[in-house]
């Protein structure tokens, strides 16, 4: 049995950073890293001092044009993308109390994929041409807004069937969504193989979350929602953490 008079506490800790604060460290260092990693490995491979003098604009047009042009606005995008989805699993496990929450088990991610593919499929529909390739051109253009209904709608229905007499069960809510994004997945999959066209890769390469072609004005387009939600989280920490507690 331990002393009570020999455990330590919190004044006569040995000094040192908390857990929490080496996790941040932890963290920040292992995004610098993947940057860095990003912006010079590709297809071909580049060297510190060439990434340095592309960023610099000291280097070749070509050197300045991978650094510059394709592979930084795709790491940042990608880092971007990384705060949303750390942001939307932590609100997740908060509001369901569930320390396994998240947009895929919860089905709101196969909501919006479902919803994604219809747009696909519809859009091919209204625009036909020779080239297929073209015919997703209108789908792409509000596809974002789309997936976001889809998900938002998928989330409150499983918010709404994961009550349990007029109180929000974790357990049902889990066991609900995970239900649905298992129907929801089915549909999907269903609906690629109804569809059959010649582009559905194109489909499967925007579900599976690829960031080719991503430019700079995807990241000034994802930023300012990126600053919205980190104030909102912000402005929200003491509600959330109050929701923690039973109902």
């Amino acid at each position: 049995m331990t002393n009570p008079a020999t455990t330590p506490t919190r004044a006569n800790r040995p000094p040192g950073a908390s857990p929490v604060a080496r996790l941040f460290l932890a963290g920040g260092l292992s995004l610098v890293v993947v940057i860095v990693a990003g912006v010079q490995l590709g297809a071909v491979d580049l060297s510190w001092s060439q990434v340095w003098a592309g960023l610099t604009g000291d280097s070749s047009q070509h050197v300045q044009r991978v650094v510059f042009e394709l592979r930084l606005p795709r790491t940042l995008t990608g880092a971007l993308i990384g705060i949303h989805f750390a942001l939307s699993g932590w609100l997740l496990q908060l509001l369901s109390r569930n320390p396994l929450a998240e947009a895929g088990i919860l089905g709101i991610s196969a909501g919006a994929s479902l919803v994604a593919v219809i747009a696909f499929i519809v859009g091919d529909w209204l625009v036909s041409s020779e080239n297929p390739y073209s015919n997703t051109s209108f789908a792409l253009q509000y596809l974002p807004l789309f997936a976001m209904a889809g998900g938002l709608v998928t989330a409150l229905a499983v918010y709404c069937l994961g009550m349990r007499h007029g109180q929000l069960s974790p357990v049902k809510m889990t066991l609900t969504g995970a239900v649905i994004a298992g129907m929801l997945h089915g549909l999907t999959t269903g609906a690629l193989a109804f569809w059959g066209h010649a582009h559905t890769e194109l489909v499967a390469q925007w579900l599976a979350g690829s960031l080719y072609g991503s430019e700079w004005q995807h990241l000034h387009t994802l930023l300012p929602w990126t600053l919205v939600g980190l104030i909102g989280v912000v402005l929200l920490m003491r509600p959330l953490n109050v929701m923690q507690l039973d109902d």
